[in-house]
Protein backbone atom coordinates (compact mmCIF):
# COMPACT_ATOMS: atom_id res chain seq x y z
CA UNK A 1 0.00 0.00 0.00
CA UNK A 2 2.75 2.67 -0.74
CA UNK A 3 0.00 4.78 -2.69
CA UNK A 4 -1.58 5.49 0.11
CA UNK A 5 -0.84 8.28 3.10
CA UNK A 6 0.61 6.81 6.54
CA UNK A 7 -2.39 6.63 8.43
CA UNK A 8 -0.44 7.80 11.74
CA UNK A 9 1.16 11.18 10.14
CA UNK A 10 -2.36 11.62 8.86
CA UNK A 11 -3.75 11.64 13.03
CA UNK A 12 -0.41 13.23 13.86
CA UNK A 13 -1.37 16.27 11.18
CA UNK A 14 -5.50 16.17 13.01
CA UNK A 15 -4.37 16.66 15.99
CA UNK A 16 -1.91 19.34 15.69
CA UNK A 17 -4.63 21.41 13.71
CA UNK A 18 -6.90 20.75 16.93
CA UNK A 19 -4.36 22.24 19.14
CA UNK A 20 -3.39 25.00 17.05
CA UNK A 21 -6.98 26.10 16.70
CA UNK A 22 -7.74 25.27 19.88
CA UNK A 23 -5.12 27.87 21.15
CA UNK A 24 -5.95 30.45 18.77
CA UNK A 25 -9.69 30.44 20.26
CA UNK A 26 -8.06 30.24 23.61
CA UNK A 27 -5.86 33.44 22.94
CA UNK A 28 -8.54 35.46 20.99
CA UNK A 29 -11.28 34.40 24.09
CA UNK A 30 -8.06 35.97 26.41
CA UNK A 31 -7.73 39.28 24.48
CA UNK A 32 -11.73 39.84 23.89
CA UNK A 33 -12.43 38.99 27.87
CA UNK A 34 -9.16 40.75 29.30
CA UNK A 35 -10.42 44.17 30.96
CA UNK A 36 -8.33 47.09 29.33
CA UNK A 37 -9.19 50.54 30.85
CA UNK A 38 -8.80 53.77 28.44
CA UNK A 39 -7.55 56.36 30.49
CA UNK A 40 -7.64 59.84 28.54
CA UNK A 41 -9.10 63.68 28.66
CA UNK A 42 -12.43 64.53 28.50
CA UNK A 43 -12.16 67.83 27.40
CA UNK A 44 -12.29 69.50 25.18
CA UNK A 45 -14.65 67.83 23.12
CA UNK A 46 -12.30 67.06 20.39
CA UNK A 47 -9.73 65.27 22.10
CA UNK A 48 -12.37 63.06 23.87
CA UNK A 49 -13.54 62.44 20.75
CA UNK A 50 -10.20 60.80 19.76
CA UNK A 51 -10.84 59.03 23.02
CA UNK A 52 -14.30 57.69 22.20
CA UNK A 53 -12.44 56.69 18.45
CA UNK A 54 -10.11 55.00 19.85
CA UNK A 55 -11.84 53.01 22.60
CA UNK A 56 -14.54 51.76 20.02
CA UNK A 57 -11.35 50.92 17.09
CA UNK A 58 -9.90 48.38 20.03
CA UNK A 59 -13.08 46.75 20.34
CA UNK A 60 -13.73 46.44 16.70
CA UNK A 61 -10.42 44.84 16.49
CA UNK A 62 -11.31 42.30 19.66
CA UNK A 63 -10.42 44.03 22.56
CA UNK A 64 -14.67 43.99 23.29
CA UNK A 65 -13.92 44.52 26.88
CA UNK A 66 -11.77 47.87 27.06
CA UNK A 67 -13.73 50.36 28.64
CA UNK A 68 -13.48 54.39 29.68
CA UNK A 69 -13.55 54.65 33.29
CA UNK A 70 -16.97 56.78 32.89
CA UNK A 71 -18.80 53.19 32.05
CA UNK A 72 -17.73 51.58 35.46
CA UNK A 73 -18.91 54.24 38.34
CA UNK A 74 -21.23 56.72 38.49
CA UNK A 75 -19.27 58.69 41.20
CA UNK A 76 -18.85 62.34 41.22
CA UNK A 77 -15.40 61.93 43.54
CA UNK A 78 -13.10 61.38 40.43
CA UNK A 79 -10.35 59.80 43.01
CA UNK A 80 -12.76 56.87 44.15
CA UNK A 81 -14.23 56.61 40.68
CA UNK A 82 -10.22 56.10 39.37
CA UNK A 83 -9.99 53.61 42.18
CA UNK A 84 -12.79 51.49 41.09
CA UNK A 85 -11.62 51.58 37.16
CA UNK A 86 -7.59 50.78 38.35
CA UNK A 87 -8.83 47.74 40.58
CA UNK A 88 -10.90 46.60 37.45
CA UNK A 89 -8.40 47.09 34.81
CA UNK A 90 -5.49 44.13 33.91
CA UNK A 91 -4.10 46.07 31.28
CA UNK A 92 -4.30 50.12 31.24
CA UNK A 93 -3.59 52.82 28.40
CA UNK A 94 -3.43 56.56 28.92
CA UNK A 95 -3.50 59.11 26.89
CA UNK A 96 -2.08 62.18 27.52
CA UNK A 97 -2.93 65.07 24.68
CA UNK A 98 -1.53 68.88 24.60
CA UNK A 99 -5.01 70.09 24.59
CA UNK A 100 -6.35 68.55 27.59
CA UNK A 101 -7.51 70.32 30.69
CA UNK A 102 -5.70 69.08 33.32
CA UNK A 103 -7.40 67.08 36.19
CA UNK A 104 -8.20 63.47 35.00
CA UNK A 105 -5.89 61.74 33.59
CA UNK A 106 -3.06 62.95 35.74
CA UNK A 107 -5.40 61.98 38.64
CA UNK A 108 -5.35 58.47 37.50
CA UNK A 109 -1.37 58.18 36.12
CA UNK A 110 -0.82 59.48 39.37
CA UNK A 111 -2.75 56.87 41.63
CA UNK A 112 -1.43 54.28 39.10
CA UNK A 113 2.24 54.90 40.26
CA UNK A 114 1.38 55.25 43.63
CA UNK A 115 -1.27 52.73 44.59
CA UNK A 116 -1.17 50.40 41.68
CA UNK A 117 2.54 49.57 41.26
CA UNK A 118 2.24 46.24 39.90
CA UNK A 119 -0.27 47.16 37.17
CA UNK A 120 2.54 49.64 35.82
CA UNK A 121 4.19 46.61 33.73
CA UNK A 122 0.84 46.48 32.25
CA UNK A 123 0.45 50.23 31.21
CA UNK A 124 1.14 51.87 27.84
CA UNK A 125 1.68 55.49 27.85
CA UNK A 126 0.57 57.42 24.48
CA UNK A 127 1.84 61.37 24.93
CA UNK A 128 1.36 63.62 21.99
CA UNK A 129 4.25 66.04 21.39
CA UNK A 130 3.95 69.03 21.18
CA UNK A 131 5.60 72.55 19.96
CA UNK A 132 9.31 72.13 20.35
CA UNK A 133 8.52 68.36 20.84
CA UNK A 134 7.28 69.00 24.26
CA UNK A 135 5.50 65.82 25.47
CA UNK A 136 2.22 66.71 27.08
CA UNK A 137 2.80 63.66 30.03
CA UNK A 138 4.73 65.84 32.84
CA UNK A 139 7.92 65.42 33.36
CA UNK A 140 7.22 64.09 36.82
CA UNK A 141 5.47 61.01 35.06
CA UNK A 142 7.88 61.06 31.95
CA UNK A 143 11.02 60.87 34.48
CA UNK A 144 9.21 57.72 36.26
CA UNK A 145 8.17 56.03 33.30
CA UNK A 146 11.92 56.01 31.95
CA UNK A 147 13.08 55.28 35.29
CA UNK A 148 11.23 52.07 35.10
CA UNK A 149 11.76 51.23 31.60
CA UNK A 150 7.51 51.27 30.90
CA UNK A 151 5.75 51.44 27.51
CA UNK A 152 5.96 54.92 26.63
CA UNK A 153 4.96 55.90 23.07
CA UNK A 154 5.42 60.18 21.98
CA UNK A 155 3.60 60.99 19.06
CA UNK A 156 3.46 64.25 16.63
CA UNK A 157 0.51 64.73 15.05
CA UNK A 158 -2.05 67.39 13.65
CA UNK A 159 -5.20 67.77 14.72
CA UNK A 160 -6.54 67.28 11.19
CA UNK A 161 -4.20 63.72 10.92
CA UNK A 162 -6.50 61.24 9.17
CA UNK A 163 -3.84 58.37 10.21
CA UNK A 164 -3.80 59.67 13.81
CA UNK A 165 -6.91 57.10 14.84
CA UNK A 166 -5.26 54.11 12.81
CA UNK A 167 -1.90 54.71 14.68
CA UNK A 168 -2.77 54.78 18.13
CA UNK A 169 -5.15 51.99 17.47
CA UNK A 170 -2.16 50.12 16.26
CA UNK A 171 0.02 50.68 18.92
CA UNK A 172 -2.52 49.92 21.52
CA UNK A 173 -3.90 46.52 20.45
CA UNK A 174 -0.49 45.44 19.78
CA UNK A 175 0.93 46.48 23.58
CA UNK A 176 -2.75 44.32 24.22
CA UNK A 177 -1.68 41.18 22.51
CA UNK A 178 1.94 41.58 23.76
CA UNK A 179 0.58 41.58 27.29
CA UNK A 180 -2.19 38.82 26.75
CA UNK A 181 0.60 36.86 25.53
CA UNK A 182 2.67 37.29 28.78
CA UNK A 183 -0.64 36.19 30.42
CA UNK A 184 -0.84 32.73 29.01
Amino acid sequence: MSGYPDINLIITAYLILLVMESSGRVYLSTISKTPVLLLGPYSPEGDYEILKQLLECLRENGAESTKLCEELGDSFDMESISRKCLSWAEIVIVLFTNTATRGGTTVEATLLFREYPKKIENTLFLTELGDNDIPAMSEIFLEEAEKRNLKLKMYKWERGREDLLDVLCETSFNFIQERVMSFL
